[in-house]
């Protein structure tokens, strides 16, 4: 999963346990030194593709794993700074460290230290404040991918404007689609993880519908 290969990337010397259900056992960093695996640098990049991928999948919304917790409070910060406890180089690009920077804002806060401080709900919607600064440094960028101009929709909380960036973001998928495309390309997950947010979050009843967009995948 992409959220342990930022834990690799930004923390190689740090705990890290891999299930095995089947075999039932456990990969442990105590045994192994996962972190001598890897030979690339995490970067923002990484980061937004966990972020879909755990919103998509449902795994966000699992309290005890803190998937949320890691990905606001330890990952984006270390690729901020260039992932200092890796002996690897580091370049992320300044959109998306913006992009990483709003959604951050969508995962709720640990209230302290402890594991009674984790929220139990795990999403939660920015303020008006949040947002309109966001939404500020995104509109600082220039030219912006479609994602990001979809993420920048839904920080104005308008839906009719975010159904229609999203109507065109399937669209131009779809169009755009490879008939040798690899098959975890053949979702645009990072447009169903905004989507997502605005059905989950901001309590949206999409009126856009597309064999690009399940339903089950925006609830998950």
């Amino acid at each position: 999963m992409r959220a342990r290969e930022l834990s690799l990337g930004c923390f190689p010397d740090g705990d890290l346990e891999v299930p095995l259900p089947l075999l039932d056992e456990e990969l442990s960093s105590m045994d192994i030194s996962f972190g001598d695996a890897v030979d690339q640098a995490p970067t923002a990049r990484t980061w937004l593709d966990a972020f879909a991928l755990c919103v998509v999948s449902g795994a966000v919304r699992e309290r005890d794993r803190v998937i949320g917790l890691l990905l606001r409070s330890d990952f984006a910060p270390a690729l901020h700074d260039g992932v200092p406890y890796s002996p690897l180089d580091s370049h992320s690009d300044p959109a998306e460290l913006a992009e990483m920077d709003a959604l951050c804002l969508y995962l709720t806060p640990a209230a302290g230290h402890l594991p009674r401080d984790w929220p139990d709900v795990t999403l939660c919607e920015p303020d008006a404040a949040e947002r309109a600064e966001a939404a500020r440094r995104l509109d600082g960028l220039g030219v912006l991918t479609p994602d990001q101009r979809l993420l920048r929709v839904l920080l104005d909380d308008d839906q009719p404007a975010f159904e229609r960036a999203l109507a065109g973001n399937l669209t131009d998928h779809r169009e755009g689609a490879r008939p040798d495309a690899a098959p975890r390309t053949l979702l645009p997950t990072g447009t169903i993880a905004v989507a997502a947010l605005a059905v989950q979050v901001h309590g949206w009843q999409l009126g856009v519908t597309s064999a690009y967009l399940p339903q089950s995948l925006l609830n998950a």
